[in-house]
């Protein structure tokens, strides 16, 4: 794999630098992505003149690439501090190929196994604007308890599945989501959240508890539990869930062991994607 190049190297820009043609370099991208390959565990934020020594650039020069960066919504910059760090759009450009190719492939087998162990429908979700998407499921070799098919969309903040996934998400992020979801035309049954105070609230009590057991207001009879599928760093980038009838639940065991099951599918999808809970 070649190494990344290094910043200080765009300077002395010649034919060929370790076997790149430098005449199809941008230097402004490679500045660009090196302000944030400088942003890490032991160094999340940064001021404007850290930025421009680590680089070695003019503070003008540094300006005007975090200004971009931020414009496109790749850094945040505290008004209070003036210091910037890196948004979850940084994060999620990693898991885009993840989600949309792994996960599904991966979580089959796993929403499989639950589904025969329950005896309930399971499904993978993932949050799509202010949408939870569910994008792969299982259903078991008995009545179908559960009609929610691959693609439907719900409020996110209206199903179990998407309550969960938000409530691993930053409070930027749930603002973000707030002012969509007032602008989102309505299902006709979900309302959109009272306010972004009780939006908050409830991501964190839901994150506290680590998973979301309750009646569906789409299908009547109806309970789902759901829990969330983290990656390394604690941020949701799906859910697994399985759906039953009410007296379901108490033929398994009730909450806690339903609890137990989809804890159990839930840490066995992220070991596989080599996520730890």
């Amino acid at each position: 794999m070649r190494q990344p190049l290094d910043i200080s190297e765009i300077e002395k820009i010649g034919d060929q630098i370790d076997g790149m043609d430098m005449r199809y370099i941008v230097p402004g991208l490679l500045r660009g992505l090196s302000i944030l390959q400088l942003f890490t565990l032991n160094r999340p934020e940064l001021t404007l003149t850290e930025i421009a020594a680590a680089l070695g650039l003019t503070r003008s020069a540094t300006y005007r690439l975090t200004y971009t960066l931020e414009t496109t919504g790749f850094l945040l910059r505290s008004e209070e501090t003036k210091r910037y760090r890196v948004s979850g759009l940084v994060l999620s450009l990693g898991f885009e190929y993840l989600q949309s190719r792994e996960i599904v492939e991966v979580a089959q087998t796993v929403l499989q196994r639950l589904s025969t162990a329950t005896q309930a429908a399971s499904y993978l979700t993932e949050l799509d604007g202010t949408d939870a998407l569910h994008i792969a499921r299982a259903v078991p070799k008995a009545p179908l308890v559960s009609n929610l098919q691959v693609g439907r969309r719900l409020p996110a903040h209206a199903t179990a599945t998407g309550r969960i996934i938000l409530a691993y998400r930053p409070d930027d992020e749930l603002q973000q989501y707030f002012d969509a979801a007032l602008r989102a035309p309505s299902d006709g049954v979900a309302q959109p959240p009272e306010s972004l105070e009780s939006l908050i609230a409830v991501a964190r009590a839901d994150r506290a508890r680590g998973y979301i057991l309750h009646p569906s207001i789409y299908e009547p009879q109806v309970t789902s539990i759901a829990m969330a599928i983290l990656d390394p760093k604690g941020r949701s980038v799906a859910a697994i869930n399985f759906v039953a009838p009410h007296h379901l639940f108490d033929r398994i065991g009730g909450e806690t062991k339903a609890v137990g099951f989809i804890t159990t599918a839930a840490e066995e999808l992220m070991s596989a994607l080599g996520f730890r809970r």
